[in-house]
């Protein structure tokens, strides 16, 4: 688990599972953070290796299979694409920084993925897409959560106090 900031730490690792790795963030945009955990994760257990935000909790363990099976078959890349026009996973078989390289101001706007996959084109990297998800940026996407079937019910509860 990638955290972020430094103090975060012993928070989280109160609540992550047993076993699970917590990675300090470096300095830098969105784009320097997610290649230097695709990097770090890469060369310390080969790959492949799939980054999930935390803003879609109705993701299904399946995803996440369907994510490694695309990149075990031989793709380079598999993107999730999030409503927004952002992604809500990124897979990669060996690191690729080059996916990350968008200026720091378009992270977060409704081009990352599309500027993201022109990336992965002009590198010659071949790509698989998963299927759309809303991620859970505002309250429209919180009404949405709450009326999805594959929201987890705890996630609902928290949803609805809100």
């Amino acid at each position: 688990m990638a955290y972020t900031p430094d103090d975060a730490r012993d928070e989280l690792a109160a609540l992550a599972p047993p076993g699970t790795r917590l990675l300090a963030q470096p300095e830098g945009d969105l784009g320097d953070r997610l290649a230097a955990a695709t990097a770090q994760v890469l060369a310390e257990h080969g790959g492949p290796v799939v980054l999930i935000g935390v803003d879609t909790p109705q993701l299904r363990p399946e995803v996440g299979r369907q994510a490694v099976d695309d990149l075990r078959s031989g793709t380079d890349v598999t993107f999730g694409p999030a409503a927004d026009g952002g992604y809500y996973l990124v897979g990669l078989s060996e690191p690729h920084p080059e996916i990350f390289a968008l200026p720091t101001e378009a992270w977060g706007g409704p081009e990352v993925l599309q500027r993201s996959l022109a990336l992965a084109h002009g590198a010659g990297l071949s790509l698989a897409m998963l299927r759309g998800e809303r991620d859970l940026d505002d309250e429209e996407d919180a009404r949405a959560l709450l009326a999805d079937p594959l929201t987890p019910p705890e996630i609902a509860a928290i949803l609805r106090k809100s």
